[in-house]
């Protein structure tokens, strides 16, 4: 990130954001492009992908999100209402003077992206989510064995049993014992892994704590040299207490009230909304952006074949795909 400042930022609820910006030369008055990372990276998520847009006259804001990185790691879930993120969010972009932003999210960054655009639209100008198709906020209990039942039926497969682990009270303890196989699984070099790993009941704790992970054979793009070792170093040192917090938030319906309020008002995206669809991530479907089209009228849909971690697995292509429909948008 060698054209950003790095920066940190005390929000009014107390918590420290660090990030990174960058400014253009002279500056224009085009939207910033906002990035917020997903689970379990950080802002180097997007190391790829942002050098690419400098020269398209935006300014690029690129925070660690809540539980990552630089940023302050509460372990009260509670903390991780998406209002009260969104609103970290906003205060930061006002600290720097930016009133009109991009959202671009990837995981459960989407999810946030798309919270950021529903809590103040008049100051979005667009929306670009990877992996994550716009999920409408709804009035109804999240139920996760319901959702599962529910995915198994429609797609063959319970989509989130891993949430079982992943939002569960010992979760941050198993991933962490495990976390070097951990990343074999996340990275797992097979074309029905995330599927395995991820959307099988009881199998993510189960090969966790029962494989080594020499059973996992890594993708290229995880075999760069400092790739694993950054995220071992990382992850060793925040641990995952405040990164589960994210879906402990969900499964125990923090953003519930929040989620009813929304509904009850305009759940239509009206700026325009880029969509990169991985096709082999069997987590994040790229099917279910069919039943929310009608809520998105200028929607771009852009496949890349890559699994969950398209922005390291393809970041040629993505970065393309985001810096052709930006120019088309804004002007480059």
């Amino acid at each position: 990130m060698d054209h950003f400042n790095k920066k940190t930022f005390e929000t009014s609820r107390g918590y420290t954001y660090a990030y990174y910006t960058y400014t253009p030369e002279p500056p224009t008055s085009k939207p910033a492009l906002l990035f917020c990372h997903g689970w379990p990276d950080d802002s180097s998520l997007w190391q790829d992908i942002v050098p690419a847009l400098l020269d398209l006259g935006h300014r690029l804001v690129i925070p660690d999100l809540l539980g990552y990185g630089g940023t302050s790691k509460p372990t009260d879930y509670k903390e991780y209402s998406m209002k009260a993120m969104s609103n970290d969010l906003y205060e930061l972009l006002d600290s720097e003077s930016i009133d009109s932003v991009v959202p671009v999210g990837h995981d459960w960054g989407s999810g946030l992206a798309q919270r950021v655009y529903l809590y103040r639209p008049e100051r979005c100008k667009a929306l670009v989510t990877l992996n994550v198709a716009y999920m409408a906020p709804s009035p109804a209990p999240f139920d996760l064995a319901a959702i599962n039942s529910t995915t198994e039926k429609h797609f063959g497969y319970p989509m989130y049993a891993y949430w079982n682990l992943f939002a569960a009270d010992d979760g941050p303890e198993i991933l962490l014992r495990h976390v070097e196989t951990l990343f074999h699984l996340l990275h797992w070099d097979h074309p029905d892994g995330m599927k395995t790993v991820f959307c099988t009941y009881g199998n993510t704790r189960r090969l966790l704590t029962t494989t080594s992970p020499s059973d996992y054979p890594l993708k290229p793009h995880a075999q760069k040299a400092g790739f694993k070792e950054a995220f071992l170093e990382r992850m060793q040192r925040d641990t995952f207490e405040a990164p589960q917090c994210w879906y402990k938030a969900f499964a125990r319906n923090v953003q519930l009230d929040d989620a009813k309020v929304l509904a009850e008002g305009d759940l239509t995206i009206r700026v325009p909304c880029l969509y990169i669809a991985a096709t082999e991530d069997a987590v994040c479907r790229t099917d279910m952006i069919e039943p929310v089209k009608h809520l998105i009228p200028d929607l771009t849909i852009k496949p890349v074949v890559a699994g969950h971690w398209d922005t390291y697995e393809k970041p040629e292509e993505v970065r393309e795909i985001l810096r052709q429909w930006l120019k088309e948008k804004f002007g480059g």
